[in-house]
């Protein structure tokens, strides 16, 4: 393709041999003018489209435990008996 003064999109109308328009050849203004070729005309169209890109990223997830000790006292009862004996014939200074 040519581009640049000159260039048509259409193909050029091909020459006419003799008036097929039913004129006579002393009467050319009643013939249709030959259509006159312009630039073509740029239309630019400017689409946005969305695509999907799929990126990893890795996620880890660390559990750190924290025990925590709460000291209870619990009471634990103990009982001793003790048994004396007196004996009343004896005096207080005397060894039983």
């Amino acid at each position: 393709m040519r581009f640049g003064p000159g260039y048509s999109p259409r193909p050029r109308p091909r020459p006419r041999r003799g008036y097929e328009c039913g004129c006579k050849k002393e009467q050319p203004w009643c013939c249709p003018p030959a259509p006159v070729c312009l630039k073509p005309k740029c239309n630019v169209i400017h689409r946005c489209m969305t695509r999907d890109v799929p990126h990893v990223q890795e996620c880890h997830t660390h559990i750190v435990n924290h025990q925590v000790n709460r000291h209870h006292v619990i009471p634990r009862y103990t009982c001793s008996e003790e048994t004396v004996c007196h004996d009343e014939f004896c005096d207080m200074n005397c060894k039983c």
